[in-house]
């Protein structure tokens, strides 16, 4: 049991001790003498007691929850140290605590907003310069600084990118025939990125563009279908949605994501029958697999079986329950919890 200093006890039982010494002697002025043994027995005793509060109070065990300012200053660290994924998860945490005051609520959103916006920034200047797209690269790097002028890994980030750079200008590449992005397929690829970027921005019109433009370069591209789809939804589109999530599910039907986004169309239709329909569709669709990795060209992100079946009975049990099916509804949120405690 870990020693401290609770002031608390240690006062408590001083302040009891003292007390009941001082009350001791005055009485013991105006009593008889056959009433001051018990008196005196009173007296010892709450002394006792008193001197036992006192002591607990060095051996009260250390409460191991972080304060409030302890949480807050480590994701302002993690922040200002560009652990941008560490620092969204503090913060968001932070948020929904319930000793946050509505002032101070205001300035951690902030803070969490910056967080992402560096995150999403930091994700698409890497996928820049992997495709030796330096200038750009660095532009997006520097972004990122305005807002964290403390990120050291930028920082070094940007001094690679103008490192090439005067390397391209002064002649000196490696070799005349590095890879670009030549091919309409890579060109694509580029553009569907770029629009990744922008959704995590949460500037759907610009994502839009940038799909438009990957499905015009190559118009198999089903992953940029669905990927529209998903911003037509946040648009409240649903008619275009639709449409795109049909045609990334003619191009690929044994995609399970395919299902859930047209899954995901029809439920904001009020469709719940054809919502739940594809949402089982897709459930059959990941059992048949261990795992999907998704990748945006600068990280990749690995989901299990379990959890994209989570994510999907969650979804089901929201359709059955705006369908009135309260035992299907009830039985989906049950399966999400299990297959993915404390997400649901």
């Amino acid at each position: 049991m870990e020693i401290l200093n609770n002031n608390w006890f240690i006062g408590g039982g001083v302040i009891f001790v003292v007390a009941t010494i001082v009350v001791a002697v005055i009485l013991t002025k105006n009593l008889k003498v056959v009433k001051e043994k018990t008196l005196a027995i009173f007296g010892l005793w709450f002394t006792i007691i008193g001197l036992f509060v006192a002591i607990a109070g060095l051996f009260v065990p250390k409460d191991s929850t972080p304060s409030k300012l302890d949480k807050i200053q480590s994701a302002v660290i993690a922040f200002e140290q560009g652990l941008y994924e560490y620092a969204i998860q503090e913060l968001q945490e932070i948020c929904n605590s319930d000793f946050v005051s509505d002032s101070d609520r205001l300035n951690i959103l902030k803070k969490l907003e910056q967080a992402k916006t560096c995150h999403a920034l930091k994700l698409a200047a890497n996928e820049l310069f992997n495709n030796e797209e330096f200038e750009l690269a660095k532009n997006t790097f520097e972004q990122i600084i305005e807002i964290n002028p403390k990120d050291d890994y930028v920082k070094e980030r940007i001094n690679e990118c103008v490192q090439q750079i005067k390397k391209i200008e002064g002649g000196q590449t490696a070799t005349n025939n590095a890879p670009q992005a030549t091919t309409n397929i890579e060109k694509a690829r580029l553009y569907n990125s770029e629009g990744l970027r922008y959704s995590a921005l949460g500037n759907n019109d610009k994502a839009i563009e940038a799909y438009n433009k990957a499905i015009e370069l190559n118009p198999q591209y089903q992953q940029a279908y669905r990927n529209r789809a998903i911003q037509y939804i946040r648009k409240g589109n649903d008619y275009a949605a639709l449409q795109d999530a049909n045609k990334a599910i003619m191009l690929k039907p044994n995609d399970g994501d395919n299902y859930c986004t047209r899954g995901d169309v029809y439920n904001m239709q009020g469709n719940y029958e054809a919502a739940i329909n594809d949402f089982t569709k897709a459930i059959e669709l990941y059992d048949k697999i261990e795992s999907v990795t998704y990748s945006d060209g600068a990280s990749t992100t690995t989901h299990s079986k379990n959890t994209l079946k989570a994510s999907v009975y969650y979804r089901r049990g929201l359709a059955h329950r705006m369908a009135g099916n309260k035992d299907a509804a009830d039985f989906d949120f049950n399966q999400a919890k299990l297959l993915s405690p404390g997400e649901y």
